[in-house]
C-alpha cells in the first residue's frame, strides 16, 4: 500500500456528538487489526458496525459529553486517517496516586501510517493531558501488537505482565 506523506495537509481535530458514525468505523478498524494478531475470530468489528446502538456507541457519546475524556480525529483532507481517545483519572494504587493521563486508544488507518500521523495524535493528547495537570501517562498495549516499538520510542515502559490462559 502507498504511504502518503504528512502535509500542511494534516488537521488534528477535536471530535464531537455529530462525528460518532466515523468514531466507530474507526474504532471498528482498530478492533479488526487487534484480531489480526491477537483475538482471532472474535469478529468484534462486526458487531460493532452491524448494532448501531451498540454499547461503544453509547460509551463513545458519553466520553464526548465528559470533562475528563477527549477524542481527537486525524484529517487529511477531506479523509479521516486517525483517531486518539485518552481520559484523566485520578487513581490510588499501589504504584500511584497521582492523577493519570490514560491513552486509551490510538489508531491509524494502513494507508497513512509512517507518515507521522500517530505523532501529531500523540502530541495534541499530550498538550491535553498537561492542560489538565496529568502527572503520569499510560497506555495498555497487546503483547503482540507491531506498533509496540513506537510507544516505547515515545517514552513508554512496561510496568506490569498481564498473562492469562483459557479455562477449560
Amino acid at each position: 500500500m502507498k504511504r502518503v506523506p504528512v502535509c500542511d495537509d494534516v488537521k488534528i481535530i477535536r471530535a464531537s456528538e455529530k462525528d460518532i458514525s466515523v468514531i466507530i468505523k474507526l474504532i471498528g478498524d482498530l478492533y479488526l487489526e487487534e484480531e489480526r494478531f491477537y483475538a482471532r475470530g472474535l469478529n468484534a468489528h462486526k458487531k460493532i458496525l452491524k448494532n448501531k446502538n451498540s454499547f461503544l456507541e453509547k460509551d463513545l457519546t458519553k466520553k464526548l459529553q465528559e470533562k475528563n475524556c477527549i477524542i481527537y480525529l486525524a484529517k487529511i483532507r477531506n479523509e479521516f486517517a486517525g483517531i486518539a481517545v485518552a481520559s484523566c483519572l485520578k487513581k490510588t494504587t499501589i504504584f500511584t496516586n497521582k492523577k493519570i493521563g490514560f491513552l486509551e486508544d490510538i489508531f491509524v488507518c494502513k494507508k497513512y501510517r509512517g507518515a507521522g500521523v500517530s505523532r501529531l495524535l500523540y502530541d495534541k493528547i499530550g498538550k491535553w493531558f498537561r492542560k489538565n495537570k496529568c502527572e503520569i501517562e499510560k497506555l495498555l498495549v497487546l503483547s503482540k501488537n507491531p506498533a509496540a516499538h513506537i510507544y516505547e520510542k515515545w517514552g513508554f515502559s512496561p510496568v506490569i505482565l498481564e498473562m492469562r490462559k483459557p479455562i477449560k
